[in-house]
């Protein structure tokens, strides 16, 4: 029997596809940087190690070709979180590449498609069966297809903040909504998000342009760029030599090396170690790369590269 509902309910989404229209899928799947957007695949089912209903669309650009692909799919157990991946087949005249990456849209009292998604009484012959939920649903289905408001970046709004918070945000994984079952009553936020969210946090824009949030124990994270708009309290980076009198310099005979340093703390926020010419310009001293007058590098940068910022 669940295989015959199961019947059904795909030629019922099936024909709610054909409603909802093929052509507005590239709209969905391809930003406006692309100039050609065309459909590959409709909505269909896939079976393999799980069900899950895939679109495929290619992309178009300047640079080359994308081959988009999304899919949602769900787990037993969380039965109020849709699942969603979108993969990249990235092609251009220089290089190919592969992108993957799953996304998390836990469903709670006032988000999108949740009075789509919520449990529901199944009849047959105007008998009860049982409650169904998620994509069980042909109207979950239905709404997960025509959403234009998935950001794909595993950001989430939450109207009780009054903002979106961002991966790589202390409070990003504080605040989260956990999968489990469904709610139906309103969001409740926790008392460490409560805290997280009234925190007072400082950015850092490396000379890399990297945008970094700090906390006030001087923990850092990466954070979307946006973060770091030009501001007052924005932090800023030098170039600096280390110490001439190191086991290193005075054993080995070496030049010290050179370091990206915080303007703040000279250090102690962030401090990694780059191309040496960037402190080897004749003429420019530790006190002016702090000011800003600092060179571009003609040497190997895969030091810098390589490099990770001290997180204290």
């Amino acid at each position: 029997m669940k295989k015959t509902i199961h019947f059904i309910l795909i030629i019922t989404f099936i024909h709610s596809m054909f409603a909802f229209g093929q052509t507005d899928i590239p709209e969905q799947f391809c930003d406006n940087s692309f100039t050609s957007k065309r459909l590959l695949s409709n909505w269909r089912l896939e079976k393999g190690k799980r069900e899950e209903y895939c679109a495929e669309v290619e992309c178009t650009g300047p640079e080359g070709d994308v081959k988009r692909k999304r899919c949602f799919f769900q787990r037993e157990e969380h039965p109020n979180t849709i699942l969603m991946s979108q993969e990249d087949n990235i092609r251009t005249d220089k290089l190919a590449s592969y992108k993957s990456r799953l996304f998390e849209h836990v469903l709670m009292v006032g988000d999108t498609c949740f009075e789509e998604c919520r449990p529901a009484a199944k009849t047959f012959m105007g008998i009860k069966r049982k409650d169904v939920h998620g994509l069980d649903r042909e109207s979950c289905l239905a709404c997960f297809t025509k959403r234009k408001d998935l950001s794909f970046d595993d950001s989430y709004e939450y109207p009780e903040i009054g903002r979106r918070l961002y991966y790589g945000e202390k409070c990003h994984y504080m605040c989260k909504d956990k999968p489990g079952q469904f709610s139906f009553e309103k969001r409740v936020l926790t008392e460490e998000c409560k805290q997280c969210i009234g925190m007072k946090f400082e950015y850092l824009l490396t000379k890399s342009s990297a945008c970094y949030e700090v906390d006030s124990e001087r923990g850092m994270r990466p954070v979307p760029k946006s973060f770091c708009a030009p501001s007052a309290d924005l932090i800023m980076t030098h170039y600096a030599e280390g110490s001439i009198y190191s086991l290193k310099t005075i054993f080995f005979k070496v030049k010290p090396d050179c370091y990206e340093l915080d303007d703040q703390t000279n250090g102690a926020i962030f401090k990694i170690v780059v191309d040496r010419a960037y402190c080897d310009s004749k003429g420019i001293t530790n006190s002016d790369r702090e000011e800003g007058k600092d060179i571009k590098s003609t040497g190997d940068n895969s030091k810098n590269k390589s490099s990770r910022a001290s997180q204290q």
